[in-house]
């Protein structure tokens, strides 16, 4: 598995899901390697080719679906929610 910092995590996120840029929140904590990614207002859609991106960029086919993130925000507009997923890598 490759290490990887937060800032360059943040960089591939970004770029993989280039529609969630301006309301996306990333967690990676490297020592457990637990992954949350989640975005403000509506779920990810997340894809086998997701998938396969993610396993690329860490260096490892050990990817495990640890849950669905998802916290509403605002009663009325929703502002402050988190709608994604939790994995751990490795």
């Amino acid at each position: 598995m490759k290490v990887r910092t937060q800032s360059e995590v943040d960089r591939f996120f970004d770029n993989l899901f280039p529609e969630s840029i301006d309301h996306f929140y990333i967690e990676w904590e490297a020592e457990t390697g637990f992954l949350s990614v989640a975005r403000q207002y509506e779920p990810i859609n997340l894809t086998f080719q997701h998938w396969k991106e993610i396993s690329d960029f860490f260096g490892t086919e050990k990817l495990s679906f640890v849950g669905d993130i998802a916290e509403g925000g605002c009663e009325t507009c929703d502002f402050g929610s988190r709608y994604g997923f939790k994995m751990q890598v490795g």
